[in-house]
């Protein structure tokens, strides 16, 4: 799957809620008109039927836009909903597992595109706050047909040069397909780079009471707001461990803006599985 394997086939994510019909849907005629495929489950995780509706998808897309690609290889971690997917037989289509215990080192998603994709995904929300912010507005709750949107820019934002490099550091490739992805180490430095110096100054634009340095919004884009949900602390306990974290505090702490660009991510740890799953 060469061409998947260099940046140039992303497909729609996969979206998977508790809901059949959310009430965010209300207005949407045609869910094929959304920027996902959306599943559910009454826990929002992935099934074992829900896998086997996506590979069957995936396959109809191979036979469909690459009908040269006689064999095409499809790796995947060993997660329960993935099990005996190795045995479906597909024309077109072979399933492999990677070795257990490997996907951090070997999975190309791990390597690098989820991050990048979260990275993107949180300068959204805090794009999002800002704008609020700039006309007086109360940032309003995010829906997940909102989440879904936002998503679906973070995902376009992920280059293919990201895609190629994370694929290139796990060298799980033969030599014929590593060969044509080769690629300068700088570039991924600067990739990321931009990114961070783009919200730091987004961050910076307004009257903060801190000053956003890099680290500060690399440790914001490493947060796992799900470690703090497990604990049942409030959005506000989050906020404040955060902004501690990188040397707020004092008089004014933590203002209105930090506030809001901080918990607009409190529904990331809710839709973790736009972006979390490793399929």
């Amino acid at each position: 799957m060469k061409s998947i394997v260099i940046g140039t086939d992303k497909l729609k994510s996969i979206v998977i809620g508790k809901s059949e019909n959310p009430r965010a849907f209300k207005n949407v005629p045609d869910r094929k008109v959304l920027p996902c495929t959306y599943y559910h489950q009454n826990k929002a995780w992935m099934s074992a039927t829900i896998f086997k509706q996506i590979i069957d998808n995936f396959a109809s897309h191979l036979k469909r836009n690459k009908p040269d690609q006689k064999k095409n290889i499809l790796l995947i971690d060993s997660a329960p909903a993935h099990t005996g997917s190795d045995k479906w037989e597909y024309n077109n289509l072979v399933i492999r597992f990677l070795p257990v215990n490997c996907t951090s080192h070997l999975q190309p998603l791990d390597a690098g595109i989820i991050r990048s994709a979260k990275a993107h995904y949180k300068r959204e929300l805090v794009l999002r706050t800002l704008q609020m912010h700039e006309i007086e507005q109360n940032v309003p709750p995010l829906d997940i047909k909102e989440a879904i949107y936002i998503f679906a820019r973070a995902w376009k934002a992920v280059t293919k040069e990201t895609i190629k490099n994370c694929w290139r550091v796990t060298d799980i490739l033969p030599a014929s397909l590593s060969a044509d992805i080769r690629m300068d180490e700088q570039v991924r430095i600067d990739v990321e780079d931009e990114l961070v110096e783009n919200m730091a100054a987004l961050f910076n634009t307004f009257s903060l009471e801190c000053k956003w340095e890099k680290q500060d919004v690399l440790d914001y884009l490493d947060m796992e707001t799900g470690e703090f949900t497990e604990k049942e602390e409030t959005e506000e306990d989050m906020v404040t461990q955060m902004l501690q974290n990188h040397g707020g505090g004092g008089e004014g702490f933590p203002s209105s803006l930090e506030r809001n660009c901080f918990c607009s991510s409190s529904y990331y740890s809710h839709s973790s599985r736009l972006f979390g799953s490793k399929l």
